[in-house]
């Protein structure tokens, strides 16, 4: 129909389309496999490119079955080039053995096109004559505008799900014309002539809404005393001058966007300084919106608690989007046919209590409440998982309400260097659609390294050109700041270069202010020999030496009794499980008593919520004498007349970021400088008293390291093949200004004289910054058009995985026995797992467990308070993951340990 056309010649034929017109289109079919097997869009003209990308794209984002082989470098001639987009990247079964009887019925349309249809005819004349009288819409490239494409495929996969949920009605179709669009309940449904009308209805008004969608939502009053609120201690007082810098911007920032950068130190209260400067940002006439992105689930409602309750603001001010229904219950027990009309948020809820926008969605999102209440929200507080979709998302719908939360709200990303190295390039992906479509964005952690800031910045930078040009906005800078407990900074900038400049000067003045602080954590390296047969009993041994010492140099006195208490953090779940038993089977020292508790994310949902509100109760010490009057912790010193007290958390990086927890001492079984830092802030969080003797031990080796490992900074970390280090040993590796006084600088700041194969925290800097700017690096995404594809998000999908199998206890009714279940999909039912073994531990004399992790009792405890049946009760609240172990390997559970498995 259009092939060899220019658009107003394809328009005008459509403006008179005739019912016999879909002979000649179909006599134009390719006739071989191999012609229809070509890139469709090669020599349209803009318009037809645009449509045609659009419908390939509404349903799924083409990217093809072999996407791991295709080069990038070609990324630029994959629109244009036959030898690339076909119709194999939109069907795999394209490629299969086809018979010619196959091939005749694939090239048949037995009911017709649409063009049959009387009134799908006169519905394409009015819209095809319309489309001829605007010059700006023919002699547009629409292709170089990602803003209006985006915002177009939303659209339209938005109005395809919202008529595709409803039921078929009269109007709108032909009675004469048969073929349908959809089925319903195993029964055809909506008829294809009335689907495509009213979904074309759908999105003109939908089109006409979006662009100031942000002017219709609930938003905060930009009146609230609690942002505006002074700080009256001087140690958050920085929050008020970063608040003022942010007022300064706010008219501005409207125009040209923002990209600020929060390093404040740990335990500075960051959280809420983001919120405020946020808030600061806003325009005084649309009240306050944004979003907040975290890297863990947990996190969610502790910072959306934490929100509501130092800035007084409701449930209906800010909402939580959980990951389930149970994590909020045990959060609050102590106190069809149609691929068009999926769930876009399937297992998840929102705890947000206002009422949802009543604009167009009330009418034609009636069914998803959810996606409501998610963009109603004035502030939303979610992991990122949630809002990566905006880019990442390939099918299903997915990206669409993340989308509008980036085009009506402002975004804060908690800790973006948390994440895997490779992650890096997603999260690019997420911040240049932020600026595409408007956002302003806040990244906060005191690590952010160099290349992440400035990689970022230029994947913003580059979006929000595309939202200026795109909305008709003359702005040749951006607004820039940086925050920390020292300054607070602002800058207009041009390009990438001024705004290194900007940063390389605002991190010297924070390097220079941190060099001044007191130390109040110094560490030094403890010896692990290299072992390949008992790598586990190696390590014990060095962690076991280092605790006692660290106990008698930091302890408090209660009772009469000297207590400790610290972390020994490691790499990896079955490593640690591996140590800790080694250490937990022998008998302490004489006159020594050990308390532990192991901490990580495999142990069943319930029982890692207790550990958690366990710790955040204990480990909350601004008032240092406080830890001593819980219950857990007096019966514990009370249990022997041992003088010396240890109480140990072994734990995994679930420690680490975002845990407001403060130890005396830590441990650290090295993966990453980054996790080093973020450990260490743990280490006196909240007393911060001057460090005369070391406080925190680093162990030569890690546990890959001790078997002798090519990558042994890995899983978690940043050694590679490409990028390895020549030496495994700590001591060679760090130099001592990078460890002896732990301060976050190794992370701000590159050392001209270290290099990447030879000094950790260097080789991290040299992976980071070959992921966002290397030759095949994030900013491809925005320096080609690769966002019109899905291939980008296959080949550096965010946290990759092996897969996992959500597992769960399941106990009998009447019994305190259960077996291992998992979901089976196929029979929709829940079958018995067999690869499970049951184990108990039992600790010598002189050694306990300090937080009761018993299942059957907290499942009856959650089952009583919820009004469940025990089994029911287990089913909901004892889920957790495995991965695909290939091995095959068995998984061991033990109620101390959780659930593991032995190497």
């Amino acid at each position: 129909m259009v092939s060899g056309k220019s658009d107003k010649e394809w328009l005008h034929e459509l403006a008179t389309i005739q019912a016999d017109s879909d002979i000649s289109i179909l006599n134009n079919l390719p006739e071989t496999i191999s012609e229809m097997n070509k890139n469709p869009l090669t020599g349209l003209p803009p318009v037809a490119k645009t449509i045609g990308w659009l419908i390939l794209s509404h349903h799924r984002l083409p990217v093809p079955n072999t996407y791991l082989e295709l080069p990038l470098e070609y990324i630029d001639k994959w629109v244009e080039n036959r030898k690339f987009l076909s119709a194999s990247w939109n069907s795999y079964s394209i490629d299969e053995d086809w018979s010619d009887e196959e091939w005749e019925k694939l090239r048949s349309f037995e009911k017709g096109l649409p063009t049959v249809s009387n009134i799908w005819r006169k519905s394409a004349n009015i819209k095809a004559t319309e489309a001829l009288k605007y010059f700006d819409l023919i002699n547009k490239n629409w292709f170089e505008d990602t803003y209006s494409l985006h915002l177009m495929r939303t659209v339209l996969m938005l109005s395809d799900h919202a008529y595709s949920s409803n039921h078929s009605c009269g109007g709108f179709q032909d009675a004469s014309y048969t073929a349908y669009a959809n089925t319903k309940e195993g029964k055809l449904d909506q008829k294809l002539d009335q689907h495509n009308i009213q979904v074309s209805r759908y999105a003109y008004r939908f089109s006409k809404i979006f662009p100031e969608l942000r002017n219709t939502l609930p938003s905060l009053s930009t009146e609230l005393q609690s942002f505006k609120k002074r700080s009256k201690n001087r140690y958050f007082s920085w929050q008020d001058k970063a608040y003022d810098t942010a007022c300064s911007l706010d008219e501005e920032s409207e125009k040209k966007g923002f990209f600020g950068i929060n390093l404040a130190s740990t335990g500075r209260g960051k959280t809420l300084a983001n919120a405020r400067i946020m808030y600061a940002l806003s325009n005084k006439k649309l009240g306050c919106r944004f979003n907040v992105a975290l890297g863990l689930r947990v996190l969610t409602l502790q910072t959306g608690d934490a929100l509501r309750k130092k800035l007084n603001l409701s449930s209906d001010e800010v909402g939580v989007l959980i990951g389930s229904k149970a994590f909020q219950k045990l959060n609050e027990a102590d106190t069809d046919g149609s691929e068009s009309s999926h769930d876009f948020l399937e297992g998840h809820y929102i705890d947000y209590e206002g009422i949802p926008s009543v604009s167009v969605f009330d009418k034609w999102i009636k069914r998803d409440s959810k996606i409501n209440k998610l963009i109603s929200s004035p502030i939303l507080v979610s992991t990122i998982d949630n809002l990566i979709p905006a880019s990442e998302g390939i099918r299903g719908g997915k990206q669409i309400a993340p989308i509008l939360r980036l085009l009506t709200s402002d975004l804060v990303i908690d800790e973006p260097d948390d994440f895997d190295a490779k992650d890096l390039h997603a999260l690019s992906r997420l911040v240049h659609f932020a600026g595409v479509f408007g956002a302003r964005v806040l990244l906060s952690s005191a690590t952010l390294t160099p290349s992440i800031i400035e990689g970022l910045f230029e994947a913003y930078s580059e979006g929000r050109k595309v939202f200026n040009k795109s909305r008709g906005i003359e702005a040749d800078t951006v607004c820039t700041a940086f925050f920390d407990e020292y300054n607070s900074q602002s800058k207009e900038v041009p390009n990438l270069d001024s705004y290194k400049e900007f940063r390389s000067l605002f991190v010297e003045s924070r390097i220079t202010s941190l060099r001044k602080e007191p130390a109040i954590r110094k560490a030094t390296i403890a010896p692990v020999k290299v072992n390949t047969e008992t790598p586990s009993l190696e390590i014990a041994s060095s962690i076991e030496n280092s605790f006692y010492d660290l106990h008698d140099n930091h302890f408090q006195t209660a009772e009469g009794k000297k207590v400790s208490f610290g972390l020994v953090r490691f790499a990896n779940i079955n490593p640690m499980i591996e140590a800790a038993k080694q250490i937990l089977s022998g008998n302490p020292k004489e006159n020594y008593c050990i308390h532990y508790c192991i901490y990580h994310s495999r142990h069943p949902m319930i029982i890692r919520s207790k550990i958690e509100k366990e710790l955040d109760v204990a480990f909350s010490r601004h008032n240092p004498e406080s830890i001593f009057q819980l219950n857990s912790v007096k019966q514990s010193i009370e249990k022997t007349d041992a003088e010396n007290h240890l109480f140990i958390v072994f734990a995994t990086a679930v420690a680490e970021v975002g845990r407001d927890h403060d130890y005396d001492w830590a441990v650290v079984e090295p993966s990453s400088m980054r996790s080093i830092i973020q450990l260490a802030g743990r280490v006196q969080r909240h007393r911060k008293q001057t460090c005369e003797k070391t406080n925190i031990i680093i162990l030569q080796r890690n546990y890959k390291g001790i078997k002798n490992s090519n990558t042994c900074f890995h899983k978690p970390g940043f050694e590679t093949d490409k990028f390895n280090l020549q030496s495994k040993d700590i001591k060679e590796i760090l130099s001592l200004d990078q460890y002896e006084i732990i301060t976050s600088i190794p992370r701000l700041s590159i050392q001209e004289d270290c290099l990447p194969n030879s000094n950790l925290a260097a080789l991290e800097h040299a992976r980071m910054q070959d992921e966002l700017m290397g030759d095949q690096g994030a900013s491809l995404w925005w320096k080609q058009q690769a966002h019109l594809f899905g291939v980008l998000q296959k080949t550096t999908p965010f946290r990759k995985s092996s897969g996992s199998d959500r597992l769960f206890f399941t106990y009998f009714e009447d019994e305190q026995d259960f077996e291992f279940s998992e979901w089976d999909k196929d029979n929709n039912r829940l079958k018995q797992n067999r690869l499970f073994e049951r184990r108990v531990f039992k600790s010598p004399e002189g050694i306990f467990p300090w937080i009761e992790t018993e299942l059957f009792n907290e499942v009856a405890n959650i089952a009583q308070k919820t009004n469940m049946s025990v089994r029911q009760a287990s089913i909901t609240f004892t889920t957790f993951n495995t991965f695909d172990d290939k091995n095959a390997r068995p998984w061991i559970y033990d109620p101390v340990f959780g659930i593991y498995q032995e190497y």
